[in-house]
């Protein structure tokens, strides 16, 4: 049963919430801000951050495990899910497609379109039930030439 508009708001400032608690506690926790690099692995569902050092081969890099939310594209003005990206990898958007079982919690169907219009703003709404649902730890957005990719960040990788 689709939740009615005040339980949809009182869902999403929940969501926010958390989102911004969680955000300080990965940030302060894992000291993400002192690293100069990051990099991600799509394929792999890996993201690091890096930190070269002093010396040949001197480095520090802490990785964390993630998963594919979507895509924003500041041209178009539009959201895509990671599980409609047909340049992911099926496993990835397998990953993603657990993000559709918002539609059965909310009954919004914006968590079953592929695509559609949707500002900045809309894109850390999504992305804050997003890591809500997913239980994640955090969030973190790629930045790129054509849409930025918002990441769900799940745990660290201990390798």
């Amino acid at each position: 049963m689709a939740m009615t508009k005040n339980e949809f708001e009182n869902f999403l400032k929940k969501a926010y919430e958390e989102l911004n608690a969680k955000q300080d506690r990965f940030i302060e926790t894992y000291e993400v801000s002192r690293y100069s690099e990051y990099w991600i692995d799509v394929e792999k569902s890996m993201l690091d951050f890096i930190e070269e050092g002093e010396g040949e081969g001197k480095s520090d890099k802490i990785s964390f495990e993630v998963i594919c939310i979507g895509t924003w594209s500041p041209a178009n003005e539009s959201w895509m899910w990671a599980w409609a990206h047909e340049i992911f990898s099926e496993e990835v958007r397998q990953q993603a497609a657990r993000l559709k079982e918002l539609h059965d919690i909310t009954g919004s169907p914006v968590f079953v379109e592929n695509v559609f219009d949707c500002n900045e703003g809309g894109a850390m709404e999504l992305t804050a039930m997003s890591v809500q649902h997913l239980n994640a730890i955090g969030m973190y957005r790629i930045p790129g030439d054509q849409a930025h990719l918002y990441v769900a960040v799940m745990k660290r990788n201990e390798d």
